[in-house]
């Protein structure tokens, strides 16, 4: 946002050292280790980090195109509207792109998951092992 508020970095810098602080404090002084709650996932976290994501295609392509200047002076505004929705469609594209290519879960974690589940099923449920991953009645 440095095009738009060239202040902002200074401002930022400001606001973190002082943030910084209060937060020293209230941790220090103010707050309690929580109890540990388990989840699956981080559920409706998900979409909004996706729909904020989206936002930060379309604002920074749009700063980048109409206010930088740096296309201003060769492009008409139709061009420079068309421009803008040609790379903000391509970078939501290669977001796309790699969302489908790049696993949700390591195949660590579907190891571990795997390993997690087996045991149970032998120590709590009283099956007897076969193989690692497959497990049967008794």
């Amino acid at each position: 946002f440095v095009v738009a508020f060239p202040v902002a970095p200074f401002a930022a810098l400001l606001n973190n050292a002082l943030e910084t602080r209060v937060d020293a404090t209230k941790l220090c002084v103010l707050s309690r280790r929580p109890e540990p709650r388990g989840a699956y996932d981080i559920g409706t976290w998900s979409d909004i980090l996706n729909i904020m994501s989206f936002i930060a295609v379309m604002t920074n392509a749009a700063l980048i195109v109409f206010e930088t200047g740096r296309f201003r002076d060769d492009l008409t505004t139709a061009e420079l509207y068309v421009l803008f929705i040609v790379a903000e469609h391509v970078i939501i594209t290669l977001k796309f792109a790699i969302a489908y290519f790049v696993p949700d879960e390591s195949e660590d974690l579907v190891e571990h998951r795997a390993r997690q589940e087996y045991i149970v099923n032998v120590l709590i449920n009283g099956m007897e092992d076969i193989e690692f991953g497959a497990a049967k009645e008794e």
